[in-house]
Parts: C-alpha cells; sequence; structure tokens
C-alpha cells in the first residue's frame, strides 16, 4: 500500500515494510507510506503497527530494568546528538513518588521523548528510574530541550535511597583513558558527596582499584565500550532533587573537563573568589563550606591515591590568601 493506494508488489523482491493491526497483516511500500496512513512502529511490540489501537502504547507504567539495553532500535528514538559533538552524556534519575510513577505511559513516554521510565528493585514498590537518551555534555540548550517532556519527573520526590549517575564518553577514548583524565577532579567529587562514599551501590575506592578490578557498585564505573568510545558512569552523585540540580552537576562536569587543570590549579580556582568555579560552588555552599571541601579534597587525594601528597604546600597558601583564612588548619566543627 502507497498513500492509500494498494501497490501489488512480488516477495522478495521488493523491500515493503510489514504491519499489523488486530484484523491482521498490512504491507507498504516505505516507512513514510505506512505512517501516512497512520502505522507507526511500536517500540512496545518491535514493529509497525496502527498507531490507534490500544496495544500500540499499552498501559505499562514502568519499563523493564535496562530495557533500552535489551530490545530497543535506537535509531527510531528521538536523536539529541551529532557527530560533531565529542563528549557525551547519559543521565539516570532515580526516585520515589508514586503518584508519578503511575502518571502517563511508559512506552508512550519512551517514544515520544528518548527517556526511559523503568523500574528498579533497589527503590521499592513507588519508585522508578528515568534512563536518557545520548545527549550532547557541552551543549545545555539540547539537554535542557530533551528533558522538557519529562521535566515532570525529574522533579518528583526522593530519599536517601535514590542517586543520579551520569555516564561520560569521549569519542576516541577507551574507558580506562577516560578515566584517567578525571583523575585530578575525583577528590573534588569525593569531597562533594562526603556520606555515600561508603554506601553499598557507589562505594570509592583507591585508584588504581577502579582499573585492576572494575565492578558496577563503585564511585567511578568504567564501562565497556560503545561505538561511540568508551564509558565512565559516576555513580557517587546523590539523588537529583530536580531540573535545577541536574543541571549544576552538569555544568560542574563541564568545567572540569573544558578548563582541564590538574589538582592543585583545580583548588586554586575553587578557592579563588573571582573565578568561575568559585561562583558555581557558591551557588551551593557558603564560603565556610567551600573551605571545607578544600580542605576535604586534600584529604581524600591522599587517602584513595590519586595524589599521594594531595594538595601542594605553595597551593594551600595561595588558597589561604584568596579565601581569607586558613583554610587547611580552620575548625569547621560549628560553622559548616
Amino acid at each position: 500500500m502507497k498513500n492509500g493506494h494498494d501497490v501489488y508488489c512480488i516477495k522478495n523482491e521488493y523491500p515493503y515494510i510489514q504491519a499489523t493491526t488486530r484484523n491482521g497483516i498490512k504491507y507498504f511500500t516505505s516507512e513514510v507510506a505506512a505512517e501516512n496512513n497512520n502505522f507507526k512502529f511500536s517500540f512496545r511490540l518491535g514493529r509497525f503497527h496502527d498507531a490507534n489501537e490500544s496495544d500500540f502504547y499499552g498501559d505499562e507504567k514502568l519499563l523493564d530494568y535496562h530495557t533500552q539495553q535489551r530490545r530497543i532500535d535506537f535509531s527510531k528514538l528521538p536523536q539529541f546528538i551529532t557527530e560533531s559533538d565529542e563528549y557525551l552524556l547519559g543521565i539516570e534519575v532515580e526516585k520515589v513518588d508514586y503518584a508519578l510513577q503511575q502518571e502517563g505511559d511508559a512506552w508512550e513516554m519512551l517514544s515520544n521523548s528518548g527517556w526511559a521510565k523503568e523500574r528498579d528493585g533497589s527503590l521499592g514498590d513507588s519508585g522508578y528510574e528515568l534512563v536518557s537518551p545520548i545527549l550532547p555534555l557541552f551543549d545545555m540548550n539540547r539537554i535542557h530541550n530533551a528533558s522538557l517532556p519529562i521535566r515532570k519527573w525529574i522533579n518528583g520526590k526522593s530519599n536517601d535511597k535514590c542517586g543520579g549517575h551520569l555516564t561520560i564518553s569521549k569519542r576516541g577514548l577507551s574507558g580506562d583513558e577516560l578515566m584517567e583524565s578525571f583523575k585530578n577532579f575525583a577528590p573534588i567529587i569525593y569531597s562533594l558527596y562526603p556520606n555515600r562514599l561508603n554506601n553499598t551501590y557507589c562505594k570509592a575506592k583507591t585508584w588504581s582499584k577502579y582499573f585492576r578490578y572494575p565492578e558496577k557498585y563503585s564511585a567511578f564505573f568504567i564501562k565497556d565500550g560503545s561505538q561511540l568510545g568508551g564509558r565512565v558512569e559516576i555513580r557517587l552523585f546523590s539523588r537529583i532533587t530536580n531540573e535545577k540540580t541536574l543541571q549544576w552537576r552538569i555544568e560542574l562536569l563541564q568545567m572540569f573537563i573544558k578548563d582541564g587543570g590538574n589538582l592543585n590549579q583545580l583548588a586554586q580556582k575553587i578557592g579563588c573568589q573571582e573565578s568561575a568555579l568559585y561562583k558555581h560552588f557558591a551557588k551551593q555552599y557558603s564560603h565556610k563550606q567551600i573551605g571545607k571541601k578544600l580542605r576535604d579534597m586534600d584529604a581524600y587525594a591522599k587517602h584513595y591515591g590519586t595524589h599521594r601528597n594531595g594538595i601542594s604546600p605553595s597551593a594551600k597558601a595561595r588558597i589561604n590568601n584568596t579565601m581569607g583564612f586558613d583554610v587547611f588548619n580552620a575548625d569547621y566543627s560549628t560553622e559548616c
């Protein structure tokens, strides 16, 4: 069938589209012809199907855990990246909100936005996990546009069981190579989420063990590569309370990766009140709290083996000067 008119084709001699209805099978000369007749690809059924029929999307509120990894043809989902995007981003948002879990059909959400609303056993009966399509790390406009259709679910309720994992890849780099490039800012991530460092699902390890014994339930998890390059999942991030929190974290990673620098240089930027990195921290933390984070960065760098000597004495002296107090010897017990 083509544009509503019957076309007769010899079987196996023409690449026709086979579509289904409750009443049987229809054949179309192309996907365009099928769509012109309101037969669209159903991710739920894995084939072209009459879009008016109730089983096209079904009524499932949650998809199976990691549905996208097993049975989804990504080429048919909404696309947000181009070949010119060097760094890529994947987002996982965990929530415990029964009302939003039950709102919206999961297959329809996936088809229209590329986001999967999945079940996650660790979150209980009220939980759900949102898994994003592949996004461009350095384009907040496209990330924002991709998130708009599911903003309500990103802003849902959460609790201490929830995490907010971010996966980064860079075209042409292996997972090990990408992970090594994160070494200088790893202690900073540790300092932001100290209560999760010993969490069963995102435990921090000495630096070399991430490479020698890669395992999912680590602060950093080196994943298998894909056609787009190696991947590193940063699991240490705590729950994403809302879209604003998510944006802050993405922008933080953008600064770390784009500007580069070793631990001393990054720490000095965080300790300089005129720098963009300090101002970004100041959106979430007070001046004294930033000082506490700087001291923790030094301690975690030594403890987890990213930098044996931590922040250098000369960098510490400059930070004390720009912060206006003795950051590394201050008593934070009543201030933070």
